[in-house]
């Protein structure tokens, strides 16, 4: 039996579009002689669809998408699992998968576990299936599972989910095949996790089991794909990370194994591929490579799937915007970036050079505009009307404002998306300005600490481009007064990263980290810090999810909180 997975994006809402570029695939895996052909979770709709589910005309829109499939199939030899949301004959949705053969419904398996934790939030939309479809298909008895279901593995001690069912241990007698239809995030440290799954669930089941993930990105999330086959007492045989691909599967009488795997480089809404990554398929990336490889897809499907062209980016010489403006030219092209320097009366001569040398290596334009005569107009207003004269941070945060409002200002007289180019670290302890460097309609660093920053940076070092060796080696500096540095106001950034990853990550609080060895002063000047930041969080730009715990949907603070533990 020969088994086509489809590792390919969805566009959420876009019920006809993605019908429309699933049947040339479904088509094509036909002509190869596929009697099966597998799309990820609710690839009708995409994922997460959130409260469009509740939009009826969207459920009407499924309908008739199935609909065509059922005909698509009634031509064809070849029968299809998609994933799809259904209404019950009472109103309630289901987050299901149609088996469609011969022109009928020949069987539909309902998610049983619907999680409820960090990003997720599916028990507010659908009802939970009641049981694990086993059907029958030429001549091979096959289970048909969504993402969640096999998530439940008792034998897993990393995993913690509050399910009392296990769908995979309430399999009703021996199967030929296990098959999981999947939408899972993207996490840097999701992809051990999952092999380590998939080995277990084969061999609990004592079948192989074909894993479909999507692709792509959506709002904040990532999609890394890793689409596989993993048969019983072997390790999963993965399709390539963040790339839009068919893999052909052959299930004989002795187990599964790929016979082919297509990467498809025209799919629309597909990531570009990092050229770094991709270079050698065979090594285990470092995990550097990998968050870079996520960072570009989330940039590209955030930016063209919004339907924009272009994006700016405020150039100061330092990493965090160099390594955002390398990012946007690998994943958007350097012709569809553009930067701009706004240097002040403290800003250096090197990192004005910095920044033109970036611009310059990368090939993207950037022009400079100096933010003195606004900042020295804003000055004069201020003390006319306050009868004295600014200073400390209050002169900081205005020449931070002055450039929020320029770069604004350039991103809407040439329709270019601004990107804001804070990280993790900065965005954590609040040493950003709100109004000011936090403008822009994407963070696409915000969930990478200032260390993983310059780990992806030096990927790039063998590259075509990459990063002036200045900006790596220089200390961290917001250039805002004379002589300043990053660590006049803040720990050290291997020290910060630290207790920042173990608070925010490990949801460890002040007792645990100094238990753990660091310094109490330290933890509680830092987590005071993070308290007291979270208003700019709340008005922060969407960001790029590459963490187990991000500052984005899944983190759902309470705005005013005092318990002692946040301190």
């Amino acid at each position: 039996m020969l088994i086509t997975a489809l590792q390919v994006p969805a566009r959420v809402g876009d019920v006809r579009g993605n019908l429309a570029r699933l049947i040339p695939l479904l088509s094509a895996a036909a002509e190869r002689g596929a009697q099966l052909a597998i799309t990820p979770e609710l690839a009708l709709v995409g994922y997460p669809p959130r409260d469009l589910l509740w939009r009826p005309g969207l459920i009407s829109d499924v309908e008739r998408a199935i609909d065509d499939l059922r005909s698509f199939t009634q031509q064809s030899d070849l029968a299809v699992l998609v994933g799809a949301p259904w209404r019950q004959p009472d109103g309630t949705l289901t987050n299901s998968a149609f088996l469609l053969a011969d022109g009928n419904i020949a069987g539909r398996a309902d998610k049983q576990l619907l999680p409820y934790y960090d990003v997720f939030d599916e028990a507010r939309y659908f009802r939970p299936g009641r049981e694990t479809l086993c059907c029958t298909l030429a001549g091979r008895r096959i289970a048909v599972t969504l993402c969640e279901d096999i998530w439940n593995d008792p034998s897993q001690a990393f995993l913690d989910l509050p399910y009392a069912r296990d769908p995979v241990g309430g399999l009703p007698g021996r199967i030929d095949l296990l098959v999981n239809l999947s939408a899972s995030p993207f996490d840097r440290t999701k992809a051990a996790k999952r092999r380590r799954l998939l080995t277990s669930v084969a061999g609990r089941v004592q079948a192989p089991l074909v894993y479909v993930n999507q692709v792509g990105a959506q709002d904040e999330l990532v999609f890394d794909g890793q689409s596989s086959v993993t048969s019983p007492g072997e390790h999963p045989i993965e399709a390539p990370r963040f790339a839009a691909c068919a893999l052909d599967v052959h299930l004989g009488m002795e187990g599964a194994a790929v016979v082919r795997s297509e990467h498809l480089v025209n799919a629309a809404g597909a990531p570009p591929r990092c050229a770094a990554l991709a270079a050698n398929p065979s090594a285990e990336p470092s995990e550097a490579l990998v968050l870079r490889a996520a960072l570009l897809t989330g940039l590209h499907g955030y930016v063209r799937n919004n339907g924009f062209e272009r994006v700016l980016v405020g150039l100061s010489g330092g990493l965090d915007s160099a390594l955002v403006a390398l990012l946007a030219a690998e994943a958007l092209g350097a012709d569809a970036v553009s930067a701009l320097s706004l240097p002040s009366r403290h800003s250096s001569d090197h990192s004005r050079e910095d920044a033109q040398a970036l611009a310059d290596a990368a090939g993207f334009s950037c022009r400079e505009m100096s933010i003195e005569d606004v900042v020295q107009a804003a000055e004069r207003s201020l003390r006319t009307t306050l009868g004295e004269s600014l200073a400390g941070l209050t002169l900081e945060n205005l020449q931070a404002r002055a450039r929020g409002t320029l770069l604004m200002a350039v991103s809407n007289q040439h329709h270019a998306l601004l990107l804001t180019t804070g990280n993790k670290s900065e965005l954590a302890v609040g040493y950003c300005t709100l109004y000011g460097d936090m403008c822009g309609a994407l963070a696409p660093i915000a969930d990478v600490f200032k260390t993983q920053a310059y780990a992806i940076a030096h990927t790039y070092d063998d590259g075509p481009t990459p990063m002036p060796g200045r900006i790596l080696t220089k200390a961290p500096s917001a250039e805002l007064r004379p002589d300043q540095r990053d660590d006049d106001s803040l720990p050290p950034y291997p020290v910060l990263d630290r207790i920042l990853m173990g608070f925010i990550e490990e949801r460890l609080d002040a007792a645990a980290l100094i238990a753990a060895g660091e310094d109490a002063g330290i933890v509680r000047e830092v987590l005071s810090l993070v308290r007291g930041a979270e208003f700019k969080r709340w008005q922060a730009a969407p960001l790029i999810k590459v963490s187990a715990r991000a500052f984005g949907g899944g983190w759902r603070m309470p705005l005013t909180a005092t318990w002692p533990g946040l301190r």
